[in-house]
Order: C-alpha cells, then structure tokens, then sequence
C-alpha cells in the first residue's frame, strides 16, 4: 500500500479549500493509498511495442473540400430582411453578455 498520511490528506483538503473531520481525513487516506496503489499496476504493463495514440476509437475526421456555392441571391439581397438592424452591410445583433 501506498504511504499516503493523514497530513497529505490534509494539505491537499488545504490545497482544495475543503474542511475534513478526523475521520474523512482517516477514510480519505485509505480510499487514496487504494487508487494510487491501483496505478502502481500501471508500471508493470507492457508497453514496448505499442504505437502512441491520440484516440482509440478507430473513427478517422471526415472533411469535405471548402467550396463556395452561388445561390442566386445577392448579400444586398439578404440584407433586405433585415433593413432594421443593418450596419455598414453587417446584421446587427443585440448584446450577448
């Protein structure tokens, strides 16, 4: 088991600006001495021949090429319908924040 004592729990309680009786800082030291031992499994695993991954999943990113399309209808057009909130051939819009 991990030596983990009860002023690591403590200072990071501290560090994460929690308040932990006697006995959490008891129950926490024991539950994190398990999950670091748990990564200790980790040193053991054999990674020689495996190739650095970003994802596992196997799905690869679809794109398509950036084309523009012409619709038949001019920006002035569109602006149209928003007469009442345009400036200098921008759409105002109201504020977001």
């Amino acid at each position: 088991m991990a030596t983990i004592t009860k002023d690591d729990i403590a200072r990071i309680a501290a560090l994460s600006k929690l308040k932990l009786t006697d006995k959490e800082l008891v129950k926490f030291q024991t539950e994190v001495a398990t999950i670091v031992d748990y990564f200790a499994l980790l040193e053991d695993a054999d990674c020689q021949d495996l190739e650095p991954t970003a994802q596992v999943s196997g799905l690869v990113d679809q794109t398509r090429s950036d084309e523009v399309e012409d619709y038949g209808v001019s920006r002035d057009q569109l602006l149209k319908n928003a007469v009442d909130s345009t400036d200098d051939g921008y759409i105002k819009t109201g504020k977001i924040l």
